[in-house]
């Protein structure tokens, strides 16, 4: 149960960090080109468009990995009607294709600019029904501690998070055309700490409304707060190291690179705390 778990986790927090990095890259391009022009703005962010594809393949590794049997994995997509976790594995495998066009295209001769912008929208919108497929998927009415708006509040809060975070940490190390990095990590930066400060107050909010529904909900609070709040405790500390990455790239521009790893790292594993937890707190409704 523990290894098939912990795929589950590298599985949900790999790929909701890898759509939304292709999300903040299509925003950090467009503002690049703006200063550059395209060409340069593109060689710019290539490789963390390679980044992102490499953590989409892991992220699909993993889910086969949370199957019974991985050798069988290909029998996931035979199940699409009845299976939640089939669907997954189709839209990340067809997100990770369609981001994957999106590569050569970025060196397209002039006058392909539409087809470009078509690819990154194609999968940009696979990338969001993905994200809803697994928010759906968590919404169960048999586990009252998912079946919350704060679900789905989290998960939304956790991708553009962890992409935020992600494309900063791998424009900190490609060589910056001019002195456009210093802007770009500084917006990145104030970005993710909004959405940091977002999703642990959702996480709070999702304590509160666990301690006040019904029984099995009751019961997975207390778990969290008592059996696991070594991890809560971590949680916490680790949100805090993030934040204080994102404000040293805010005001000291020659720590940047230094706040960003700290973001990224202590932002990661705060994620990947949180998900265990929240995995945790499922009890099913009647057990």
């Amino acid at each position: 149960r523990g290894m098939r778990e912990a795929s589950l986790v590298a599985f949900t927090l790999l790929s909701q960090g890898a759509v939304g990095a292709f999300w903040v890259l299509i925003v950090v391009r467009y503002w690049a080109a703006q200063r550059l022009g395209w060409p340069r703005a593109e060689a710019w962010t290539f490789p963390v468009l390679l980044g992102l594809l490499a953590v989409m393949a892991a992220a699909l590794a993993a889910s086969f990995l949370h199957l019974g049997r991985s050798f069988r994995a290909w029998r996931a997509l035979s199940n699409l009607r009845t299976s939640r976790l089939s669907r997954e594995v189709l839209l990340a495998a067809l997100f990770l294709v369609a981001a994957g066009i999106t590569a050569p295209l970025r060196f397209a001769p002039p006058g392909s600019s539409f087809w470009m912008g078509a690819a990154d929208g194609v999968a940009a919108l696979l990338g969001a029904a993905l994200l809803w497929c697994m928010v759906r998927a968590c919404q169960q009415r048999t586990v009252p501690a998912w079946d919350t708006w704060n679900t789905a509040a989290a998960f939304s809060t956790a991708a553009p998070l962890l992409g935020t975070l992600g494309v900063a940490l791998g424009l900190a190390f490609s060589p910056a055309p001019e002195d456009v990095a210093g802007d770009a990590l500084g917006y990145l930066a104030l970005g993710a700490l909004g959405f940091q400060l977002a999703g642990t107050g959702f996480s709070f909010k999702w304590l509160m409304d666990l301690s006040e529904g019904p029984a099995e909900a009751q019961a997975a609070a207390e778990r969290v707060l008592d059996d696991r709040r070594a991890a809560l405790i971590a949680r916490l500390a680790l949100t805090g190291f993030s934040t204080l990455g994102c404000a040293t790239v805010l005001f000291w521009t020659a720590g940047a690179v230094g706040g960003i790893l700290v973001a990224f790292a202590a932002g990661a594993l705060s994620e990947i705390l949180g998900r265990f937890l929240f995995y945790e707190a499922r009890a099913r409704a009647g057990e």
